[in-house]
């Protein structure tokens, strides 16, 4: 308990956030809880409410999806929150998250059948949303491949690696991942750092701060 409350107030979010995941996978481990989980923590296109766009970003069914995702949530997020407020950071990340879901929404329902899409669950677009955001602050700074530890490479040749993934994966119509989403929330982190902080952000932060003034 001490050593908690000893941890950064940083740490302390990033873990809230995570906690909300674990809460949400361990429930899909429970079999008499498939019925509702499947209503409502995954989004199929053409089906599903529009909530589940926001609530499938934290869902995960397999430990390997939730692990990777979290790990990833957990260490650009601890380089994001040196940037940006918490509160910013929360904003962001749900804000990715949802729009990589109806991106790839979109774009499922347009242009592949409906009888071969696959439900959509996961933080992956989310976390590609923070990835972009990450690459373009701090584009020389060195991440290392899970599979390849020994080869650190440049965050943002590794932004472009993956991106270049995703797109021959929609190109071939690959269907383990959701390519789409992953693309999706790459695009509105980069959009997010183009105008979102300076333009979006700020600019409520400044209306904000002429209202408590002008009370």
């Amino acid at each position: 308990m001490v050593k908690w409350y000893n941890t950064s107030a940083n740490d302390r979010f990033l873990a809230g956030i995570i906690g909300l995941n674990t809460a949400v996978f361990l429930a899909w481990q429970i079999p008499m809880l498939a019925p509702f989980m499947v209503r409502h923590f995954m989004h199929y296109p053409g089906v599903s409410r529009s909530y589940t766009l926001l609530t499938a970003c934290f869902s995960h069914k397999d430990l390997w999806h939730f692990g990777f995702n979290m790990m990833a949530l957990w260490s650009f997020g601890q380089g994001m929150l040196n940037w940006m407020s918490r509160e910013e950071f929360a904003a962001f990340y749900l804000s990715a998250g949802t729009l990589a879901s109806l991106g790839s929404h979109v774009l499922t329902a347009r242009f592949r059948p409906l009888s071969v899409v696959k439900p959509s669950l996961g933080a992956s677009g989310a976390i590609f949303g923070l990835l972009a955001t990450c690459a373009w602050q701090f584009p020389d700074a060195r991440v290392h491949i899970i599979f390849l530890p020994m080869l650190p490479i440049k965050i943002g040749h590794a932004m472009a690696g993956l991106m270049t993934l995703d797109l021959l994966g929609v190109i071939r119509g690959w269907q383990v991942f959701d390519h789409y989403a992953h693309l999706s929330g790459a695009i509105a982190g980069l959009l997010y750092m183009q105008y979102g902080h300076s333009v979006v952000w700020d600019g409520i932060q400044r209306r904000l701060l002429e209202a408590r003034r002008s009370s």
